[in-house]
């Protein structure tokens, strides 16, 4: 049932974490303390956009009573499950809104690192989201059925004029302006009537005449007096012949001819009265040097029309559209962009609509909306839009779970006091100081997104995909990294008490709050985060995952949900954990399974990162250099059953990669194979192998069979193919 309510919000518990009085030199705008912790708010503002302020100032600069009507509606929404949750942000999604669970008519008092909690909020409960939604999708059809509390019925202009000025300044909110670019201001000919007529706007036609725009005089009552410093203010108001509010008459005004303007310069038209009374002329609003940062310019392809490279990327030459890259910082190769991901934009100060867009796969984003402000938040949503391959969700404990629930975000709160937004080299990288911190949920995303995306267009190695994945990084356990496909499998198929199993199975506890939430939130893909490991074992474990959605999409789900099962059937077996020890029915698909996703995974770490990894001894460990010794996984409970070199091995170009000697050897003997085997044989592309899978293949042995007569001979003779096989015990 929806629910509204038109009472303020009450104050905030304000209380500020321990290191607010401690030595922080970091001061955001208005001198706000800012560091590490959780956003602290202060007292209500009062919102300048609210109706009866719009109107009170529409009133002060015509002299007439207003009668603006409501664009937009600013409400509380105050999720009570899961499904309300779902329901957010599928409306987001569906028209551009963007929610916050930090309320925008409060003002902060301590900028943190982590978002704002409301402390009314229990460790098992949702937090309310706050944001504007516009008049026709209120009460309208396309509402979500969430319950919700009206905090403020709005009228926003589509352009920034000295009415939202004049709201702002009467409001107090005068130190909170900074005007968005507009096409409705004193200079423009339809000056006043384009503040009640958004499609008036200064398109001018040369020979039309101006008729009178007297508005009230400066003397009338109801005069508004600012006292903030207006070096943020727009140019139309520090006008001191047009005065604050607009009351100069221009009488019998004729627009002269239009001039030619340089790329990057906007022709605009203003009063001359140096060249006599009501003389009109037009001049250049040039934006700076669009070509700035440019160092390459002959070596690199040119831009588009109108467009500048900044940040290795082309986004518009006019520097108040915001634009940039989105830029992953791996430890062991440095920057590169996120892919395609959702980029969000709005005003830093009462921003309640926001643009949005999606980058490509070099982290190139460009918003065609120009930003006339100092201060901006800019926001990464880590959906693909692009290809519909994946969400990538986060947990990261009790009273996040609106995060649990929604894609991983992260945002920036960015000033440029040039208003200089059209080059935002923005990065996400390891937070070194805490490895569970939103900066560190950022940089995992990421590093989770690009692999993703490299393993479907990078290596040319052609896995196919199951379909969009839920994909869920997480600090429950650093051993739980797996692919039990559970939302792509069925909803019904794994019940609460198989998922504990499975995770039982990678010795993670199954707390009691997780069971709130889990059923709408069955991943496909865990992966943790938390730990200190570099980029390069991290990728890898996301390539390993991939793999592992690959070999779904070509078993199909019963044979997947045998897998899962034999996994979660070993907790209480007394076998090691998660795989057991290869001697029960079923452990055959572990080999399989598992064994091809260590090849590929480490096949692919070596092409992306080669010498570049940070296993130490760099030509040793470098695991094309293992390539013809045999190869068993041994880690923490894993006995070494798991052939994950034989899998390289039916797919290397033989003696290429001799093995280096290491001092103990790097690979045990086991099961009575020698450390360095004979390999003749090649050519067996990892696409020949996952097509070597098949709904009735549960062994190695079975797979053995698919793959030569599907794929064989390639080059090889039958001796040297069963020999391999032979070698590895099989």
């Amino acid at each position: 049932m929806l629910g509204w309510s038109c009472e303020k919000e009450a104050l905030p518990d304000i209380s500020a974490p321990a290191d607010v009085n401690s030595a922080i030199e970091n001061r955001s705008i208005g001198g706000v303390l800012s560091g590490s912790g959780e956003t602290v708010l202060g007292n209500v503002l009062n919102n300048p956009y609210a109706l009866d302020n719009i109107n009170q100032a529409y009133q002060m600069l015509r002299g007439s009573t207003g009668n603006l009507q409501p664009t937009h509606y600013y409400l509380k929404w105050v999720p009570q499950t899961g499904e309300h949750i779902e329901a957010l942000e599928a409306f987001e999604e569906a028209y551009g809104y963007e929610f916050e669970t930090q309320p925008i008519h409060f003002e902060v008092v301590y900028e943190g690192t982590e978002n704002y909690v409301d402390p009314a909020i229990g460790e098992n409960g949702f937090s309310p989201e706050y944001g504007a939604i516009t008049a026709a999708h209120f009460n309208a059809s396309a509402m979500p059925a969430v319950p919700f509390e009206l905090l403020e019925v709005m009228h926003i202009p589509q352009y920034e004029t000295r009415l939202t000025f004049t709201a702002f300044v009467i409001s107090g909110n005068e130190a909170y302006y900074e005007a968005t670019e507009g096409l409705c201001h004193p200079d423009c000919p339809t000056w006043p009537d384009c503040l009640e007529d958004s499609s008036l706007t200064c398109e001018v036609v040369p020979g039309t005449a101006l008729g009178t725009i007297a508005l009230a005089g400066a003397g009338s009552a109801g005069t508004v007096t600012s006292i903030a410093p207006k070096a943020n203010f727009p140019n139309y108001i520090l006008d001191d012949r047009m005065g604050l509010y607009g009351e100069h008459e221009v009488i019998n005004a004729i627009i002269p001819e239009p001039i030619e303007c340089p790329p990057g310069c906007i022709a605009k038209l203003r009063l001359n009265p140096s060249a006599g009374p009501f003389h009109l002329e037009w001049y250049c609003d040039c934006d700076g040097d669009p070509t700035e940062g440019d160092d390459d310019e002959e070596e690199d392809p040119e831009p588009p029309a109108g467009q500048v490279e900044q940040c290795g990327c082309f986004v518009y030459e006019n520097k108040k559209k915001p634009g940039g890259r989105i830029i992953l910082t791996d430890t062991q190769t440095g920057d590169e962009g996120v892919r395609r991901v959702k980029v969000k934009t709005t005003r830093h100060h009462w921003g309640f609509i926001w643009r949005n867009t999606d980058t490509d796969d070099e982290g190139c984003w460009k918003i065609n909306k120009a930003y006339n402000v100092r201060r901006m938040k800019t926001k990464v949503v880590f959906k693909d839009r692009v290809s519909d391959r994946a969400v990538i969700r986060s947990f990261r404990g009790a009273r996040f779970w609106n995060a649990f629930l929604k894609p991983v975000k992260y945002t920036w709160k960015l000033r440029r006091n040039g208003k200089n937004w059209h080059a935002l080299c923005l990065r996400l990288e390891d937070d070194p100081e805490d490895h569970t911190s939103k900066q560190e949920e950022g940089y995992v995303a990421a590093l989770t997104n690009n692999g993703m995306h490299e393993y479907y267009d990078n290596f040319g190695i052609d896995l196919p995909s199951p379909g969009k994945l839920r994909i869920l990084i997480h600090n429950l356990d650093d051993r739980l990294n797996a692919a039990p496909m559970f939302r792509t499998i069925d909803n019904e198929q794994f019940g609460l008490g198989d998922i504990a199993g499975y995770l039982l199975a990678y010795q993670t506890p199954f707390t009691g709050l997780l069971y709130t939430y889990w059923e709408l939130s069955k991943p496909d893909i865990f992966i943790s985060f938390g730990d200190p490991d570099p980029s390069d074992d991290k990728r890898q474990t996301v390539y390993h995952e991939m793999v592992h959605a690959s070999q779904y999409a070509q078993v199909g789900r019963d044979w997947w949900t045998d897998y899962v099962t034999y996994i979660m059937t070993r907790v209480g077996s007394g076998q090691p954990l998660p795989y057991g020890d290869g001697t029960d029915p079923g452990a055959g698909r572990a080999e399989l399974a598992e064994g091809m996703a260590e090849s590929v995974e480490l096949y692919l770490a070596d092409l992306k990162y080669g010498l570049l990894h940070s296993d130490g001894l760099v030509n040793a460990n470098r695991y094309a250099n293992q390539a013809e010794e045999l190869e068993f996984w041994l880690e923490e409970n894993n006995i070494g059953f798991i052939p994950e070199g034989l899998f390289y091995d039916l797919f290397d170009e033989n003696g290429v990669n001799p093995p280096i000697p290491i001092a103990p050897a790097a690979e045990p003997m086991l099961l009575g194979s020698p450390n360095a085997l004979v390999d003749n044989v090649s050519s067996f592309t990892f696409l020949d192998q996952l097509s070597a899978l098949n709904p009735i293949t549960e062994d190695v042995n079975g797979f053995r069979t698919n793959l030569w007569q599907q794929s064989g001979p390639q080059g090889n003779t039958l001796a040297g193919f069963n020999q391999i096989f032979q070698d590895y015990g099989y």
